[in-house]
């Protein structure tokens, strides 16, 4: 495969592509402050997702480290909260929604 000319001077390429690189070392930097920072993030107790329908088979949700992963059947009109640390399954009904109930 040829290379196409398109007017552009090959050092100014060769600098761009070495600007736009990271080293080994500024990416272990970067990936240590992700990790610190994601250790300390933890979800509202009042998070929640509703599943109005169904959530299928192998679909995985998250609330910050925390993680459901939907068993073999899938999960049909249920609502996911994050309580103590962990994510609970409670039952959904249509005729009294979360958004609108007491809960």
């Amino acid at each position: 495969m040829q290379s196409v000319d398109h007017g552009v001077d090959p050092a100014i390429v060769s600098k761009v592509e070495a600007e736009r690189s990271i080293s080994s070392e500024e990416l272990a930097e970067v990936e240590a402050m992700l990790k610190e920072l994601w250790s300390g993030t933890k979800p509202s107790d009042s998070v929640r997702a509703v599943v109005e329908d169904r959530i299928f088979a192998r679909s995985v949700l998250s609330f910050g480290r925390v993680e459901y992963r939907a068993p073999d059947r899938g999960a049909d009109r249920t609502i996911f909260r994050y309580r103590d640390g962990q994510i609970v399954e409670e039952g959904y009904n249509p005729a009294d929604p979360p958004l609108t109930s007491r809960s």
